[in-house]
């Protein structure tokens, strides 16, 4: 799911990092409720990023298993 929401960062704001709930904050309240595109970019590559360290992490665990 975060992957999907993502992919639609102009207009979805993805938080996979607790770190990043202060600076979203702080942002809505001085841009009246709203997340720019390049802050959700900025998200968006924190989540595959992530997400791709984690894949890799099984895939190597699927390939010890062989």
């Amino acid at each position: 799911m975060l992957r999907s929401a993502s992919k639609n960062f102009q207009s979805v704001t993805v938080v996979i990092d607790p770190a990043d709930y202060n600076m979203i904050i702080d942002t809505m309240r001085k841009n009246n409720g709203e997340i720019s595109a390049e802050i959700n970019l900025k998200l968006a590559y924190k989540v595959f990023r992530t997400t791709s360290e984690y894949d890799k992490m099984i895939a190597e665990y699927l390939k010890d298993q062989l």
